[in-house]
């Protein structure tokens, strides 16, 4: 009897370190893995791999750039979905840039009055963001939102 408890404390101990090692294995993957940003394309086109030119120019940049993206706030799917890829593909420009390129996804009309709002578009109008109108439909009512689904670069040299 003392013998298969002696076992039954062994086996115990041998399953909790091997658990303890596991976790530890994780934690330190994990830690790796927000170090080191890299995406894996499985598509046969490689359709989200950035080419190796375009990875040279980002890599030999010789100016800090800002994006700002207006494609934020309450969006229906399909501009979910591009904002995540959006999001996805300047996350790793951004990585490859050594901090040179920087981004940041905006709502331009977040917390503004109507009037602001119609300068805000006037604004983005005037720089060649051409408007979306998006429409949504429930039981009770239609509604309709525009959005401004572009980009514009900024320099940060000057």
């Amino acid at each position: 009897m003392v013998e298969k408890n002696k076992h039954k404390r062994g086996v115990k101990a041998q399953i909790f370190l091997q658990l303890a090692i596991l976790g530890a294995a994780l934690i330190i993957v994990n830690l790796l893995a927000s170090q080191y940003y890299k995406r894996f394309d499985l598509t046969k086109e490689k359709r989200f791999t950035l080419s190796t030119s375009t990875e040279e120019l980002v890599k030999n940049l010789n100016t800090n750039l800002t994006f700002n993206v207006y494609l934020d706030g309450e969006l229906n799917p399909k501009f979910k979905q591009l904002k995540y890829s959006l999001r996805d593909l300047l996350q790793e420009i951004s990585s490859i840039s050594k901090g040179q390129i920087q981004y940041t996804f905006i709502d331009p009309f977040d917390g503004k009055s109507s009037k602001e709002q119609q300068d805000i578009i006037k604004q983005l109008e005037s720089k060649g963001l051409i408007p979306h109108y998006d429409q949504e439909e429930d039981a009770s009512q239609s509604q309709i939102r525009r959005l401004f689904p572009g980009a514009e670069v900024l320099d940060g040299s000057g």
